[in-house]
């Protein structure tokens, strides 16, 4: 079993303990990605809709495996918000330091609404589109959090989660 120590968003540090029994999860995942009621990010643990890529991203469903052809899969919720926070801080560490900079690469015009989108994401987060932001916790699960409920059309990921996702980066 592993532990590992975080700030909380609420400011005081928590300890996680963090054991995965494989099987188990990958056997919860394979049936929740089958079920179609569900938004597409939340039946493949990919909250932030990632594409298919050649990126070895841990904790993701191979591509032999992959029931959806076009998005990522992941074992578990948490692997996929750890995903989106990887990408976040690639696009960052790139020069990508604003929500507009940031959403205009994620969720380029050709197929989406880009304006509405780094609107939705700078409102929610409380950041201003155009301004470089902090990378810290807090700023990171805002936009996460905004960019999952813009992916999903639901509020997806709260601060459990989001700890989660932190403590395996």
């Amino acid at each position: 079993m592993k532990t590992k120590q975080l700030l909380f968003l609420g400011g005081g540090l928590l300890t996680v303990l963090i054991a995965f029994n494989y099987k188990k999860v990958a056997s919860t995942a394979t049936n929740l990605f089958n079920d179609m009621t569900k938004p597409r990010g939340i039946r493949n643990n990919n909250p932030g809709n990632l594409r298919i890529s050649s990126i070895t991203w841990l904790h993701k469903i191979p591509a032999a495996q992959n029931t959806d052809g076009a998005f990522e899969q992941f074992e578990t919720f948490a692997w996929g918000t750890r995903a989106l926070i990887k990408n976040l801080k690639a696009y960052y560490d790139g020069g990508l330091k604003t929500i507009s900079q940031v959403i205009n690469k994620w969720a380029p015009s050709s197929e989406n609404n880009t304006t509405a989108y780094i609107s939705a994401v700078a409102s929610q987060s409380d950041l201003d589109p155009d301004t470089v932001f902090d990378w810290n916790q807090n700023n990171l699960y805002n936009i996460s959090k905004a960019i999952g409920l813009h992916e999903n059309g639901v509020d997806c990921i709260n601060p459990e989660i989001f700890n989660q996702a932190w403590a395996l980066l």
